[in-house]
């Protein structure tokens, strides 16, 4: 009957007067106070305070929606008039609507002029409007309604009883929060047993329950908290007390390009690693399994899509519609050449969170052919204290979804529930960013909680927490140097970490020192003071891949230009001459490098530089159509490009380290640690061994003949017998847990303190001499600072500008990390110069003027960088 006609009549039992469903766009329409005469504040009024059919927030119809609903075919409620309503004093052409009131005659249709002229009202609900045909369903029974179609005919009544296990047995999971309707039923009939058993596996693969657990005393559902005692001992079933299982014990997330990791302690003070979406959670754990990949795989965009925006806290997702993590990174390397596949899969979550309104949108189709687009992140905070809502006007978030799934096998119900979650990020993120990520993971993991918990214990949201603790480096150096059998001193170990992560490579400098009599005073043991921070950001393991990717490439432009294939090219590579009908932003090029990614991964991740000489592999055209193309690999070539552009990031670090290193304890030696998956390579290992010359040679590049003294320690590997054992991975979340607060290490941020918070400025800026950068802003430079860049010839300046530290050995024009930008500034006087300061992590204030501004004047313009 839903799908078959466009209009059904809702009445409630015992009441008068029927209401208007319209089956398409599921708003109910009423006509209940059309026989009163009112003004159109009147009319908002009785809406306010009315309650017809059980609903509330009734309002007025917009005059679209109005004119929409009296044109409609087959109208139970058309008058005699065309287009005419039928109000219940008789046909009237005068309506109410939001935007005043409406004359639905046939001559005069639109708005009246004079708002005080009496007018019937057709107000309308849209309560069901985002409601699937079996919560439509549900909802008539519980509010008592019973439905007929235009013909008078009554749709069958079934009771709550009768007509729930058949929804249950065609795999729809009604939401348990109201209880009213599970306790309704006998589980035994509707195999809800069997529901509850594995609500736990359907939804994230967490291991399925067994029946005693369900029966257990000491165990129990959080879900059938409230129920009654009647209906848990005729069903043999037992509530829990959710709020007897809040652990106070804090969590710790290393929110990562490639993966991330969850770390939190158990009831003896030990750290843990936990395992997100993996396939069997019963297969005997790797050490991998605790790189947790920040990637999503869309398979049924509609039904999940519906459900989330309709459940706060547990929606019942099914794994069938979405997956996270270890899964779905397996469909993803699985599976390279089925296009269908890869447009279903959102890998590199974090790299998404950076994009802004000038980066072209990401497209996703899930695996039942729905396509969406990705609207830009934004910051969507929850409210300290107060329960979530939500509704299908939501835009989706990938990275609140991803947290939700961290959160429900954080808040696994065999391991508690936990309210305290802490963050590390990047130094050089700027603010905005952070606090859109934070508040997605506010979001995703309260989402994570048992509803029986906020509708009984709504005061633990005032507990619940998501900050940002500690950059990823500092967290890092914190799990590292205990492990490694260093100790604080109190003039203070200097540490340096290169972190070679999967987007790109972060520098970090400070030291390690006992506290001070005034900070031991106040209960802290040691301290992590942080100097200073840099990096290279483009030096990360995919960033390469997709370089290794683009070599080949090249170097098959003859095979590619036969089959019309295209390609995409790495943020930071340079054209080649004729690559013009080569490059382009479309799927299919995305497609044919991920393709071919996933053939040289191993050749990147491997410990020796082995390569087949040719590769088989089906590609898409420029038409969409598959099409075979013969490649030829030259191992040598990449291994020499990974080589020097590895060498080259650890120049960028010497450089960097040169700077801060005067300022550390004199005669002590340096801990140089490598984090980040990255540092495992062969080549990092290549380096450091005991007969590199090239390490000698880059030395003396940057120090010259005063090389300070460096210990390097080489990236923590992974012990099996001891697995939550601090890794060159896994060491920024178990550092986290080690510095949270109470565990009495201080951690003190000089950057942070002086930026009020906010990350340093990341550019160098200013302009080519000699054809080199010669920059007036450095990362060094503080925000609000005019600085002079040169003159400005004929209304013209050419702008450079890099974030690579190697500006400091000397940045050439035309190397590939140097940017260029042509500013025209014609309104400039004759003989003005060009002043610049920074004012955010990545924009630029530029003014012209004849001398250095005291404060802004003229016509400013911002510049963003990136």
């Amino acid at each position: 009957h839903l799908t078959k006609h466009p209009f059904m009549l809702i009445r409630q039992y015992g009441q008068q007067g029927s209401a208007v469903f319209d089956t398409k766009t599921k708003v109910i329409w009423s006509n209940q106070a059309s026989n009163k005469v009112f003004n159109l504040r009147k009319a908002g009024s009785i809406l306010k305070n009315t309650a017809w059919l059980g609903l509330s927030d009734w309002h007025l119809p917009s005059d679209k929606q109005l004119v929409a609903f009296a044109r409609a075919s087959n109208n139970p409620v058309s008058g005699k008039a065309k287009y005419n309503l039928r109000s219940l004093n008789g046909d009237k052409s005068l309506w109410h609507c939001s935007t005043g009131i409406y004359n639905l005659n046939s001559q005069a249709m639109g708005l009246e002029d004079n708002s005080k002229k009496s007018a019937s009202l057709f107000a309308i609900n849209n309560s069901l409007r985002d409601a699937s045909t079996e919560q439509i369903l549900v909802n008539t029974l519980e509010k008592n309604w019973q439905l007929k179609d235009p013909y008078g005919e009554i749709l069958k009544s079934e009771s709550l009883d009768e007509i729930l296990p058949k929804l249950v047995e065609r795999g729809y999971y009604y939401p348990v929060k109201s209880n009213k309707a599970i306790h309704s039923v006998k589980l035994e009939e509707a195999t809800s047993m069997k529901s509850l058993m594995g609500v736990d596996y359907r939804t994230c693969r967490l291991p399925q329950l067994e029946e005693s657990f369900l029966k257990d005393s000491a165990h129990g559902m959080w879900e059938l908290w409230g129920a009654s005692p009647e209906f848990l001992k005729e069903q043999g079933l037992v509530a829990r007390d959710p709020y007897k299982d809040i652990q106070r014990r804090a969590v710790t997330i290393d929110f990562g390009t490639s993966s991330t990791v969850v770390a939190t302690e158990n009831q003896h003070g030990n750290s843990e690693l936990l395992r997100i979406g993996v396939r069997d959670f019963y297969q005997k754990h790797e050490a991998h399994h605790y790189e947790n990949p920040t990637v999503l795989e869309f398979l049924d965009f509609d039904t999940f899509s519906r459900v989330w925006s309709q459940q706060a806290y547990r929606p019942e997702l099914d794994w069938d519609w979405v997956r996270a993590s270890h899964e779905a990174q397996a469909s993803f390397r699985d599976n390279p050449g089925d296009t269908e596949v890869l447009a279903s899969i959102l890998p590199r979550l974090k790299q998404w969170a950076l994009r802004n309104e000038k980066h072209q949108r990401i497209c996703l189709t899930g695996r039942k052919g729905k396509a969406i687009e990705l609207p830009p992140h934004t910051e969507r905070n929850p409210v300290r204290g107060q329960a979530l809502d939500v509704s299908g006007n939501d835009p989706l978030d990938p990275i609140e979804l991803y947290a939700w799934y961290l959160g429900m096998t954080i808040n696994w119900r065999k391991r508690g529930l936990f309210l305290n979650y802490y963050l590390s990020f990047p130094v050089k993120y700027p603010l905005e960013v952070k606090n859109r990520i934070l508040a997605s993971f506010r979001r995703g993991l309260q989402r994570s909680f048992p509803q029986t918990l906020i509708e009984h214990y709504p005061q633990v949201l005032q507990e619940f927490e998501v900050l940002e603790l500690a950059s990823e480096p500092a967290a890092y150096a914190a799990a590292a140097l205990p492990h490694l059998g260093v100790e604080p001193t109190d003039e203070g170990v200097p540490y340096a970490v290169f972190d070679f992560g999967g987007g790109t490579s972060d520098f970090d400098f400070g030291i390690w020192r006992w506290a001070t009599d005034d900070e031991d005073a106040k209960g802290y043991e040691s301290v992590f003071e942080h100097y200073a921070s840099s990096g290279d950001n483009y030096l990360g393991g995919e960033n390469l891949l997709e370089h290794l990717v683009f070599e080949t490439f090249k170097q098959n432009l003859d095979a590619l230009r036969e089959n019309r294939v295209q390609f995409i090219k790495p943020m930071d590579a340079l054209d080649f001459p004729g690559c013009e009908p080569f490059i382009a932003p479309t799927q299919a090029a995305q497609t044919n490098a991920v393709m071919l990614a996933a053939k040289l991964r191993p050749f990147l991740e491997s410990d020796k530089p082995d390569l087949a000489s040719q590769l088989k592999l089906d590609l898409i055209n420029a038409q969409g159509k598959k099409v075979t193309c013969e490649l030829l690999l030259d191992a040598q070539l990449l291994d020499a490009f990974l080589r020097q552009r590895i060498e080259r990031g650890w120049l960028s670090f010497l450089s960097e380290l040169k700077k801060v290193a005067t300022e550390f304890p004199a005669d002590a030696p340096i801990q140089l640690l490598f984090a980040g998956n990255g540092s495992r390579s062969r080549h990092i290992r290549g380096l450091f061994a005991n007969d590199s010359k090239e390490l000698g040679k880059l030395y003396k590049q940057v120090f010259d003949d005063t090389i300070p003294p460096i210990e390097i320690h080489e990236a923590l590997p992974a012990d099996i017998a001891n697995p939550y054992a601090p890794t060159s991975k896994t060491g920024v979340a178990l550092g986290l847990l080690l510095v949270s607060p109470g565990k009495n290490v201080l951690l003190t941020n000089r950057l942070h303190e002086k930026h009020e918070g906010e990350a340093p400025f990341g550019w160098y800026v200013g302009r080519l001499r000699r054809n080199q950068l010669a920059p007036s802003l450095m990362p060094s430079s503080d925000y609000q600072q005019w600085q002079e860049v040169g003159p400005i010839q004929e209304g013209v300046f050419y702008l450079y500008y890099s974030t690579s530290p190697r500006t400091e050995l000397g940045l050439k024009k035309g190397d590939s990390e140097l940017k260029m930008q042509r500013l025209d500034l014609h309104e400039a006087a004759a003989g003005s110069k060009l002043f610049i300061r920074a004012i955010e992590p990545n924009a630029i204030e530029l003014v012209a003027g004849l001398e250095l501004p005291t404060a802004t004047y003229g016509i400013s313009k911002t510049l963003i960088l990136e």
